[in-house]
């Protein structure tokens, strides 16, 4: 969700006036773990009500920002972690979230969003990361991906999915049994 500017919620515009946000969240989950496996999946499920939102209008020819305070968005998905280590030294996780989610009861300025997606929320996140270490070398690779997502409550603009691969090597130097220096090289969204 967005959150309201500052300003708003400092009340120095004169449109701050509270409501109580009721959110409903239930979650059940399992962790399994062995020598070179382990994974965490949790199932969850979330209803939140009256809930701000902020959107900018135009109001007397000027624009403005006005938040609303709107119905009703659910989401339910799972969460899973899992890693393993398939041989010495190296190490693979998988993180991901996969989720259902749209606003349920959901009119601003006399537009229903029922059904539409819940804004700058995709239904696929998930993420890959490998690292090899031989005695001061390690070596670590990941890749990000968010699936695609909607900027606006309309659902009109489409926010592609995309992914970044990152990359890094680094190196100890121990000076003493207490101190070391690492010296690591980064490669950040090497694909782009």
């Amino acid at each position: 969700y967005k959150m309201p500017t500052l300003d708003v919620f400092r009340g120095t515009d004169g449109t701050f006036h509270p409501k109580t946000e009721e959110l409903i969240q239930y979650e059940n989950g399992i962790k399994l773990g062995m020598e070179s496996f382990g994974v965490n999946a949790t199932l969850y499920f979330m209803q939140l009500k009256n809930f701000p939102s902020q959107d900018a209008r135009i109001v007397n020819g000027k624009t403005v920002w006005v938040m609303d305070y709107v119905g009703e968005s659910q989401s339910y998905g799972m969460e899973l972690e899992a890693v393993a280590v398939p041989f010495k030294n190296f190490t693979l996780n998988l993180i991901t979230t996969v989720q259902n989610h749209a606003y349920k009861n959901f009119e601003i300025n006399r537009e229903d969003y029922a059904g539409h997606w819940i804004q700058r929320i995709p239904k696929f996140i998930g993420e890959v990361i490998a690292s090899y270490s031989w005695e001061r070398i390690t070596l670590h690779a990941d890749y990000h991906y968010n699936g695609k997502r909607f900027a606006n409550n309309a659902n009109t603009i489409e926010l592609p999915g995309f992914g970044v691969a990152n990359f890094s090597a680094s190196y100890e130097i121990l000076i003493d049994q207490a101190q070391k220096i690492t010296m690591t090289l980064h490669l950040l969204n090497a694909f782009n």
